[in-house]
């Protein structure tokens, strides 16, 4: 594992798309997205909330368009970055988070109701799922690859962070489900069958990855401080298999019948086997959020943990744990689950408030511009590979 050294800091007469750290504004878009989705569900809510929640919709949508933006200029104007990914891919884990951000706004736009505006605004939403699977393929297929085949690996080095490239597989599913009930019977099917396909996909290699990575846990014990932020990470792609089953058993419930009579009897076996799958996804939800508050309490009581980007990391994992809660609330009318889900959404909101306030602190003074130089050379060629500077590319180790 590589070790930080002295932070280097961004020129201040770098434009902003060099500054930009395209990793959190990643987290960033995902966390205020899935927030935002949470208090659409809300039992007692108002029209303060709904307000609270349409502007951090618009937030995600403005951090997720800046982002593709930037990401986009970056690749134009320097595609030494595709090389420099080529050779560095658990640099490039954050990537993942792209299609996540795609998908919350998906769903963010059906639970707000925005499609019913205009017939053009669902099939812009529609479109922007086909982008979110096209990317989730693609970062699942590449990432994973590239990790395999380009790099040496010490099962020391796998983090929650190599979660990041196949969990958009889910939360995609889980957005095509969001949207498919309310599109014509011709898209309806098709958009299940590729939601479904994207489900299974993803959740056997997460499961594996979680299976090395609790192993490594065994054997070389907790992650070191600056990495501990992603013991939260398992919570979020375990929640959405979870949620994405439930999500899809109720879509299926109501269209299968209607689109395809001759498997009118599927529908609900769907729906009966999604609510088994989100009530197992649920207790190792559990199992993986109490692990995560040990990890970082153990790491706190011996080492000092001050904020880093890295801390947006705890957002979007509890948001999941938060919507499945409330999802098998609205499937099975049982009060705990209420109870969890208020519990996990004023956590959520106070965790959201934390790194917000903070993140902008940071921000003012400009640590947030700030890339550790790393002991193992890759910040000092960066430069020379990408055209970018060590800033733009190098990702900090809390920083996943």
């Amino acid at each position: 594992m590589s070790s930080i050294e002295t932070p280097c800091k961004v020129p201040a007469t770098y434009p902003f798309w060099k500054q930009v750290r395209l990793s959190f504004l990643s987290k960033i878009s995902m966390g205020t997205g899935i927030l935002a989705n949470c208090l659409t569900r809300m039992p007692f809510a108002t029209y303060v909330t709904d307000i609270i929640g349409r502007t951090l919709f618009f937030v995600n949508i403005l951090l997720l368009g800046t982002l593709l933006i930037v990401q986009l200029v970056q690749f134009v104007f320097y595609p030494g970055i595709f090389r420099f990914m080529r050779r560095n891919p658990r640099r490039m884990l954050h990537y993942g988070a792209i299609p996540m951000s795609l998908g919350t706004a998906v769903i963010g736009i059906v639970r707000f109701q925005f499609h019913q505006v205009h017939d053009a605004v669902l099939y812009a939403a529609w479109g922007v799922w086909w982008a979110s699977v096209g990317l989730s393929v693609v970062c699942s297929l590449l990432l994973l690859y590239l990790i395999i085949s380009r790099e040496i690996q010490g099962l020391e080095s796998l983090t929650g962070a190599w979660l990041l490239p196949v969990a958009p597989l889910v939360v995609s599913a889980t957005a095509g489900a969001a949207i498919a009930e309310f599109l014509p019977e011709n898209c309806v099917v098709l958009t299940l069958l590729v939601s479904y396909c994207l489900w299974g996909a993803g959740t056997p290699l997460i499961g594996t990855i979680l299976v090395l990575y609790f192993h490594r846990l065994t054997i070389h014990k907790l992650p070191p401080p600056d990495l501990i932020v992603t013991a939260f990470i398992p919570l979020g792609p375990v929640g959405q298999i979870g949620a994405a089953a439930a999500t899809l058993g109720s879509v299926a419930q109501m269209v299968v019948g209607e689109a395809l009579p001759h498997l009118e009897g599927f529908g609900p076996f769907l729906y009966n086997i999604g609510i088994l799958v989100a009530l197992a996804s649920w207790g190792s939800s559990v199992f993986w959020a109490m692990n995560a508050v040990y990890s970082i309490a153990y790491r706190r009581w011996y080492n000092n943990l001050p904020f880093n980007i890295g801390w947006w990391s705890f957002t979007f994992p509890i948001g999941v744990f938060t919507t499945l809660s409330e999802e098998l609330n609205q499937v099975l009318q049982f009060r705990f689950f209420r109870v969890i889900y208020l519990i996990s959404l004023f956590v959520l909101l106070g965790l959201w408030c934390l790194v917000t306030i903070s993140t902008l602190y940071s921000a003012w003074t400009g640590e947030i511009f700030e890339t550790p130089c790393l002991s193992n050379g890759i910040s000092d060629d960066c430069e020379e590979q990408t055209g970018l500077g060590s800033s733009a590319t190098v990702v900090e180790l809390g920083d996943v």
